[in-house]
């Protein structure tokens, strides 16, 4: 039996599990950060790698962020020593898929002894009084799998998860220019896909049901996201931070560079050359990109229209408002100056490839 518990302050929702009695909102013993992509995830892995290890303000729970990969885990010290003097890096964990089960042709082999070794590490954590942190954005798509729900129960978890959303129009624009335009589909066989993963009623819906889920605390991306995670665990907000805000959507004149010169930018997974270049210089005078007509546009808002009213029943009344008043959840007119930009149609001329030569020198000076 489920009981929805509303909080009505800051921006978070909570639902929590009714264990036949009053739930304490502090014997979760673990933090997942599950996604969505595209919702201030890097930020938020960039600043907890730059401080991996952390007490809250009353000094009574210890945190440790740690990164599970397919054949070891990382602990703070090695997390820190990753990201090296690259501050906006952050250091995820690996996807699931990869750490906890062999995948050929459609079919999921457990790795028992894995499973084991991080059970055991998170356990370890706990006894010694640390709350581990673990962050994949990935893992939100996971929740509609039964094999996972079994998965993270095994592993002993017994968590305080943290989603954030944005409207789906905002996001799928920033995902085409993040996955998409780097992959193999046209964007009409894209975005038909793209649709079908951003009804957050539904992940809400499923990820309530998975039994090492404590609390569920529902986030918008609007606000900020670094903050609003650490004001959640009574954690003071860290100086880090401010070099935490990462991965934002690069402009038209950064998108044709790479557009142009593709051994920078290979496909949707490679991105380090879009890390360096929201440095450049001159990005912060490029125009911003967009992908979808207001047809499109329009579509996105009613194949989410019901789904979001849903969404405004399943959260408490302080976020359900943000998003009943904000337009961008509802309506075309809040994206009415925004005009497509034809990604397909790249100039070559002599300022342009003076501007090329700039971007391929800064991009060598920073290590690429």
């Amino acid at each position: 039996m489920k009981m929805i518990n509303r909080l009505r302050q800051g921006y978070f929702s909570i639902f929590s599990k009714a264990r036949g009695h009053k739930v304490d909102h502090e014997k979760w013993t673990s933090i997942v950060h599950i996604g969505a992509g595209k919702c201030g995830s890097s930020s938020l892995q960039a600043a907890l790698s730059n401080r991996p290890t952390f007490s809250n303000a009353s000094q009574d729970r210890k945190f440790k962020y740690i990164s599970i990969q397919p054949k070891t885990t990382l602990n703070p010290t090695q997390i820190k020593l990753r990201i090296g003097d690259q501050p906006r890096n952050g250091i995820p964990s690996h996807s699931f898929d990869n750490i906890f089960f062999d995948v050929e042709k459609g079919t999921r082999t457990r790795k028992p002894e894995r499973i084991r070794e991080v059970r055991d590490y998170l356990s370890n954590l706990v006894k010694s009084e640390f709350t581990p942190i673990i962050s994949n954005e990935a893992l939100l798509h996971l929740s509609r799998k039964p094999i996972y729900n079994e998965l993270f129960t095994e592993l002993g978890m017994d968590s305080l998860v943290f989603l954030y959303i944005r409207p789906q129009v905002e996001l799928i624009n920033s995902a085409w220019w993040q996955w998409g335009v780097w992959g193999k589909m046209t964007f009409s066989q894209w975005y038909k896909g793209i649709q079908k993963t951003t009804h957050w009623n539904q992940y809400i819906r499923h990820i309530r049901d998975m039994d090492f889920v404590r609390e569920l605390h529902v986030g918008i991306c609007s606000n900020d996201v670094v903050s609003d995670f650490f004001r959640r665990i009574d954690v003071t907000i860290p100086n880090e931070t401010a070099l935490a805000h990462t991965n934002k959507s690069l402009g038209t004149e950064e998108l044709s560079f790479l557009l142009r010169h593709r051994k920078y930018r290979p496909d949707p997974h490679t991105p380090n050359a879009d890390a360096i270049l929201e440095r450049y210089p001159r990005s912060k005078y490029s125009q911003k990109a967009w992908c979808l007509n207001q047809n499109q546009v329009k579509m996105v808002l009613e194949n989410h229209r019901n789904g979001n009213e849903e969404l405004l029943e399943l959260l408490p009344r302080n976020i359900a408002d943000q998003i009943s008043n904000d337009t961008k959840w509802w309506s075309a007119e809040a994206y009415s100056d925004r005009k497509r930009w034809n990604w397909t149609e790249l100039k070559e001329d002599t300022r342009i490839i003076q501007q090329d030569a700039e971007m391929i020198r800064f991009l060598e000076a920073n290590g690429l």
